[in-house]
C-alpha cells in the first residue's frame, strides 16, 4: 500500500516530468520546422532570383538575337572588297569564287540610266528599279516588296551603280552564331565573376538554348546535355509559355534548373538555366547533423528523466516503508504490553460478574439483569477489540491452499444473506467455477467480510436498485476480485484516510478492518485499491499474483 504522501509526491513527480517531456518534445520540434523553413525559404529565394535572372537572359537574346549592326558591317566590308575587284577590272572567275565565298548571291552594275553592265552569275535580278536606288557613295541595306527572300547592299560611284545580293537564309544563319557566341561568351564571364564575389546571389552551373535538334549555344562549361526528346520534362514544357522548375542531376550534382520557352526565328527552343544546389545540400547536411545531435540530447535527457523518477520514487517508497514499518513495529509492541494488560483486568471483571450473575436473585431486579446483560456485552466488545488489534501487531503466517474462487466467495455473500434481505440489497456473484488459486482462505475470508460489510453499511436505508456486486477473473496472471455498489458512496477527503489506523466513520467502528485487509493482502504480495464517488457508490478492486502452494 502507498501512503498519501506517497501518492501525492509521486503525482507532483510525475505531473512535472510530463511537462518537461512535452517542452523538449516541443523545442526538438520547433527546431526541426525552422530548419526546414530555412531550407525551404533559401530554395525559393534562389528560384525567384534564378527566374528574374532567367528573364534577364531571355529578353537580352531576344534583344540581340536580331540586331543587325554586327553582320550588317561584315557584309558591307564584303561587298566593299568585291567593288573594288570589279572596278579594278579583275577576271569574272576571280570575282565569282570570291563572290561565292562571301556568301552573296549575286554581283552586278547598272549605269545611271538603268542598263545593266555586267552581272555575275548571269542570272542577275532585273526587278531593281533606279528610280528606287539611293545615290549615296556609302553602301546601304535595302530590301525590295517584289524579292523578299533577298536583301541588297547598294552603292552610287562614277555614275555607276553597285548591287550585291545577299540570301536572306544565308544573312541570318552568319547573324545567328555570331551573335549567340558573342553573347554567350559574355555572359559566361558576368557568370564566373559574379559567383565569385557575391556569394549570396544565385550560383549558375550552366545556360543553354536548345531546340529540338540539339544544342544551339551554350556557355563554355556546357559539353554534353540531355535532349529534349529523352526528357519528358522538357518535351511537356516545350510548347509552354510559362517558366517551369525541377531538381535535375548535372555531371552529378543536383541542381536547380529553370526552363524558359521561346520562339526564335519561328521556332520553339528553350532557356535552361542550371543553378547549383550547393548550398541547399549544405543546410540539408547541417539539418540532420543538428537533428540528430538535438535527438541525442532529448533522448538523453528524458532517459535521465525516467532514471531520476524511477530511483526518486523507489527511495521514497523505500523510506516511507521503512517509517512505516518501525512506526508499526513500536506500535506493534506498545500494543501488546497494553492489551496483555487489559485482558487481565477484563477477565477479573469478567469473573466478578458472573459470580454476581449467579448470587443475585434476577427474577427480583429486572434492573440488575439488564445491566448486568450490558456489562457482558461491552466486556465481550472491548475483549474483540483487543484481540484484532493483536491479530494487526503480530506477524501473519500464511497456510496457502488451492481454493475454487466461486464457493470460497459465495460461502461469504450466504453469511450476510439475512442483512441483504433486511436491506432490500440484491447481490451478484459472477466468475468461471472452475477457477482455482491459492491463497490463505481464512486470511482472505477476512478481508472478503470486511469489503463487504462496508458495502452493506454504505446502504443506510432499504431502497430500491440496491446491487452488491463481485466479480472474479484471472487477469495477466493474477487473480482480481472485484467487489462494486451503488451505496452511498465516500467522500475524497475521507477516501484518503481508510487506510489509516482507528479512523472510522462508523458510530462503533474501531478502525481496524481496512489496515488489517491490507495487511493481508500485502503479506500475498497483492494491492487492494479502493475507488468511489459520491452517491454513485464504491468499487473495491483486489489482486493477488499466482504463488506456489506452502
Amino acid at each position: 500500500m502507498k501512503t498519501k504522501s506517497v501518492q501525492k509526491k509521486e503525482k507532483t513527480l510525475k505531473y512535472l516530468l510530463l511537462i518537461t517531456s512535452l517542452i523538449i518534445v516541443c523545442l526538438w520540434g520547433s527546431l526541426y520546422y525552422l530548419q526546414t523553413n530555412n531550407i525551404n525559404t533559401v530554395y525559393k529565394t534562389i528560384e525567384m532570383n534564378g527566374r528574374l535572372y532567367l528573364e534577364m537572359v531571355s529578353d537580352i537574346i531576344q534583344s540581340n538575337l536580331y540586331s543587325q549592326d554586327v553582320i550588317e558591317s561584315l557584309f558591307f566590308e564584303r561587298a566593299e572588297m568585291l567593288l573594288h575587284f570589279v572596278m579594278e577590272e579583275h577576271s569574272p572567275q576571280l570575282v565569282d569564287s570570291l563572290r561565292n565565298s562571301m556568301l552573296i548571291h549575286h554581283v552586278c552594275t547598272i549605269d545611271s540610266r538603268g542598263k545593266l553592265i555586267n552581272s555575275i552569275p548571269e542570272d542577275c535580278t532585273d526587278i531593281i528599279s533606279v528610280e528606287h536606288l539611293p545615290r549615296t557613295h556609302e553602301f546601304v541595306l535595302l530590301e525590295i516588296e517584289d524579292d523578299p527572300s533577298n536583301v541588297f547592299f547598294v552603292t552610287f560611284r562614277e555614275n555607276t551603280w553597285f548591287v550585291a545580293s545577299v540570301n536572306k537564309r544565308d544573312y541570318f544563319s552568319l547573324l545567328k552564331p555570331i551573335q549567340l557566341s558573342t553573347l554567350f561568351s559574355k555572359l559566361g564571364e558576368q557568370i564566373e565573376r559574379v559567383s565569385e564575389s557575391v556569394k549570396i546571389l544565385p550560383q549558375i552551373r550552366y545556360l543553354v538554348i536548345q531546340d529540338e535538334r540539339g544544342i544551339i549555344a551554350a556557355t563554355e562549361n556546357v559539353r554534353k546535355i540531355q535532349r529534349i526528346s529523352s526528357d519528358e520534362f522538357l518535351e511537356s514544357n516545350l510548347m509552354n509559355e510559362k517558366i517551369a522548375s525541377r531538381t535535375y542531376t548535372y555531371e552529378e550534382k543536383k541542381v536547380l534548373e529553370i526552363i524558359r520557352p521561346f520562339y526564335l526565328e519561328e521556332q520553339s527552343v528553350l532557356i535552361r538555366l542550371g543553378i547549383s544546389m550547393d548550398r541547399i545540400e549544405a543546410l540539408k547536411r547541417n539539418r540532420n547533423l543538428l537533428f540528430i545531435m538535438y535527438s541525442i540530447i532529448f533522448a538523453g535527457i528524458l532517459a535521465l528523466e525516467f532514471f531520476f523518477y524511477r530511483n526518486h520514487i523507489k527511495i521514497n517508497s523505500m523510506k516511507e516503508s521503512l517509517q512505516n514499518a518501525e512506526y508499526m513495529a513500536g506500535i506493534g509492541e506498545l500494543g501488546r504490553e497494553v492489551a496483555h494488560e487489559i485482558k487481565n483486568p477484563l477477565n477479573a471483571i469478567s469473573m466478578t460478574l458472573q459470580r454476581l450473575n449467579k448470587e443475585i436473585d434476577i427474577k427480583k431486579n429486572d434492573s440488575s439483569k439488564k445491566m448486568l446483560a450490558l456489562s457482558f456485552n461491552e466486556i465481550e466488545r472491548l475483549n474483540e477489540i483487543v484481540e484484532r488489534f493483536l491479530d494487526y501487531s503480530r506477524p501473519l503466517e500464511l497456510k496457502i491452499e488451492s481454493v475454487p474462487v466461486y464457493k470460497f466467495v459465495d460461502k461469504i455473500l450466504m453469511l450476510f444473506k439475512e442483512e441483504f434481505r433486511a436491506k432490500n440489497i440484491n447481490f451478484r456473484l459472477d466468475g468461471s467455477p472452475d477457477l482455482l488459486w491459492n491463497f490463505d482462505p481464512e486470511a482472505l475470508t477476512q478481508v472478503m467480510i470486511n469489503v463487504i460489510k462496508n458495502s452493506v453499511d454504505s446502504f443506510q436505508d432499504a431502497q430500491l436498485n440496491s446491487i452488491i456486486e463481485v466479480t472474479f477473473r484471472e487477469k495477466n496472471n493474477e487473480l482480481q476480485i472485484r467487489t462494486s455498489d451503488n451505496g452511498t458512496g465516500i467522500q475524497d477527503d475521507i477516501l484518503q484516510k481508510v487506510w489509516d489506523l482507528y479512523f472510522s466513520t462508523k458510530e462503533f467502528g474501531n478502525g481496524l478492518g481496512l489496515p488489517v485487509s491490507a495487511k493481508i493482502i500485502k503479506e500475498h504480495q497483492g494491492s487492494i485499491e479502493i475507488t468511489s464517488k459520491v452517491d454513485k457508490g464504491t468499487e473495491v478492486v483486489i489482486q493477488l499474483p499466482k504463488v506456489e502452494l506452502t
